[in-house]
């Protein structure tokens, strides 16, 4: 055969099939055709791995924060493990946990083994309780990152009603 080093993929491949129906070993078909045997090897190896690739995947989809949010929200309604749902769905498992760990943290939730306690008021421990000088009562709450809130009688009531909405968001 002339110029072997310049065959198409398919004509090595129609090679191969012509060795295969030749009935001739491989060494005395390569002697016939003037091929070095190491070559019509390595095209049958080609040929074996192209029958064996995987189908391919769904091409990559890329979605909107929204869009994660209804496929989270279906996972959680559908019953499947993760990696039932993202194969039915063509998502890679990896995308779909980082999502969902991302919404997650945006929703402020907590992901722990331990159950969330029913009761929504915080627990409050009195340190230091002195008592104010007459005619000057006053309330200091110390939250637990250090950050200290005095209410005294002059508190204007809408900074008090900002601050406890505040903290409402926070805590």
């Amino acid at each position: 055969m002339k110029e072997i080093d310049e065959l198409t993929q398919s004509q090595r491949r129609a090679v191969v099939a012509q060795w295969k129906a030749s009935g001739l070993s491989q060494a005395e078909f390569c002697r016939q055709h003037d091929i070095p045997e190491w070559k019509l090897s390595s095209w049958k190896r080609n040929e074996s791995r192209s029958k064996t690739y995987r189908a391919r995947r769904k091409p990559r989809q890329y979605l909107a924060k929204r869009d994660w949010s209804s496929i989270v929200s279906g996972f959680n309604s559908s019953g499947l493990t993760v990696g039932d749902y993202c194969n039915e769905n063509g998502i890679s498992k990896t995308s779909f946990k980082r999502a969902r760990d991302k919404l997650a943290k945006q929703a402020n939730t907590v992901r722990a083994a331990t159950p969330i306690p029913s009761n929504p008021f915080l627990e409050v421990r009195m340190k230091d309780v002195r008592m104010p000088a007459l005619g000057q009562a006053s309330l200091e709450v110390i939250l637990p990152g250090g950050t200290k809130v005095q209410v005294t009688e002059e508190t204007p009531m809408h900074l008090l009603s900002k601050v406890i909405k505040a903290l409402e968001v926070t805590c």
